[in-house]
């Protein structure tokens, strides 16, 4: 979640929007904290595995963004 979200305001113009907010914030609760699954595999990358997926989505760095 971006921390941006935690900052937003929350504007509530109805008593049916004040309930919903209210049973969100209820179930929100009861959900607990999230558990890592610990059947999933964690594959490191390298810099250059990491810069190779960059470029296949974003395109070739410029070389101001390579030394960065």
């Amino acid at each position: 979640m971006a921390t941006s979200s935690i900052f937003t305001n929350v504007h509530i113009t109805t008593k049916e929007g004040a309930e919903k907010f209210a049973r969100a914030l209820e179930l929100a609760e009861q959900d607990g904290l999230w558990k890592p699954d610990p059947n999933v595999q964690v594959h490191m990358l390298t810099k250059d595995e990491i810069r190779a997926r960059f470029e296949r989505k974003f395109g070739k760095l410029t070389p101001a963004e390579e030394n960065a």
